[in-house]
């Protein structure tokens, strides 16, 4: 029995002095480092199965607007939706809609501008307000200048209620509001910058070239695709007559706010507003 005695606490001592010699080799965190956690793999899709794509990262946040409907001298109630900007005295650009056309494609613009500097913006959406709007005109130049005149109806709505009669002004259009886009500008010697997407001018009358003979020395940018058909005869006629006229012209067919989903159109766009408009506040 004592020898039994002897051999467990020689066992115990030799125990005790391993411990410590590998404790002196090893460092003093070896003996109590926790074990590493495992990571579960994700499980592997079965086959035809589809693996969603990484959620993109989201753009930056335009915010609220106010939506408003505008009583124009034609009986028409027009939907506006504005974001004003922190000042008062902020540049103010506003986005006409084409006929069909969703104005909802202008968003990625409107978010560069809104974050990238103070700018007051407005959406002149693509129909009024349903069962108030006037009869619809067929000829295309007379709608032109109907449509023209709404255009400034809104202009001077936005300077009155952003109380800044001076208010620089800038005006974006696609497709078929271009027409009336430019004579709205031809008219107004606060617009500084006028852009048109794809644009689709009416046959020209001797009024439609005096506008374009206004605009020869305004500030205008033109976008469209090298293929688009629609386009052909409306940007001969705009390279022929605005000697100021910055244009950029891109591959494919894409016409009107569809070629808002290529980043260089809206980069191209957003950087000649800028520029336009003066330093960024």
């Amino acid at each position: 029995m004592q020898r039994k005695r002897i051999l467990l606490a020689a066992s115990i001592v030799a125990v005790a002095a391993l411990a410590l010699l590998l404790s002196r080799l090893l460092g003093p965190d070896a003996a109590v480092a926790p074990p590493k956690p495992v990571l579960a793999k994700p499980a592997p899709a079965e086959q035809g199965e589809e693996v969603p794509p990484p959620a993109p990262r989201p753009p930056a946040e335009l915010g609220a607007g106010d939506n408003l409907q505008l009583a124009a001298p034609d009986g028409a109630h027009l939907p506006l939706t504005l974001w004003r900007g922190r000042s008062n005295r902020a540049p103010v650009v506003l986005f006409v809609a084409a006929t069909d056309e969703d104005a909802a494609a202008w968003l990625p613009v409107l978010r560069t501008l809104r974050s990238a500097r103070d700018t007051t913006l407005a959406v002149l959406w693509t129909q009024p307000e349903a069962g108030r709007s006037a009869p619809p005109i067929p000829d295309p130049v007379a709608r032109k200048s109907h449509e023209q005149a709404r255009i400034a109806f809104v202009l001077t709505s936005l300077r009155q209620r952003l109380h800044n009669p001076e208010a620089a002004l800038a005006l974006v259009a696609s497709s078929d509001a271009a027409g009336a886009v430019l004579a709205a500008a031809a008219a107004d010697p606060q617009v500084r910058a006028t852009a048109l997407v794809a644009p689709v001018l009416p046959e020209q009358d001797s009024e439609g070239l005096e506008v374009l003979d206004n605009m020869a020395q305004r500030q205008v940018f033109l976008v469209f695709a090298q293929d688009d058909a629609r386009v052909a005869a409306s940007v001969q006629l705009l390279q022929g007559r605005l000697r100021t006229l910055r244009v950029a012209q891109q591959p494919g067919q894409a016409h009107g706010v569809a070629l808002l989903r290529e980043r260089s159109v809206r980069s191209d766009l957003t950087g000649w507003l800028f520029a336009v408009l003066g330093p960024r506040g």
